[in-house]
């Protein structure tokens, strides 16, 4: 992935920003995140990815992570 070729689809706000640190500092992004978090690197990012940047909802969010078992719970918790 070229970052020159690649631009951020949201124009402001926090959307904007996590797009420009996907492209432009990912990999920071990955070592603050697993600091932050006590998680192991490389970091597995589903989304938002270049270059349509899809931010995954609901079912699409679970299938993304293969965990679509839990479709009824989060219904039950996050309602649309």
């Amino acid at each position: 992935m070229n970052p020159d070729q690649i631009h951020p689809t949201a124009s402001k706000g926090s959307q904007f920003w996590l797009q420009h640190c996907i492209i432009n500092y990912r990999e920071h992004l990955d070592h603050v995140i697993s600091e932050a978090c006590g998680v192991s690197l490389p970091l597995d990012w589903k989304s938002p990815l270049p270059p349509r940047f899809t931010e995954f909802r609901d079912t699409a969010f679970l299938k993304a992570l293969e965990l679509e078992e839990f479709d009824d719970e989060l219904s039950k918790f996050w309602p649309k």
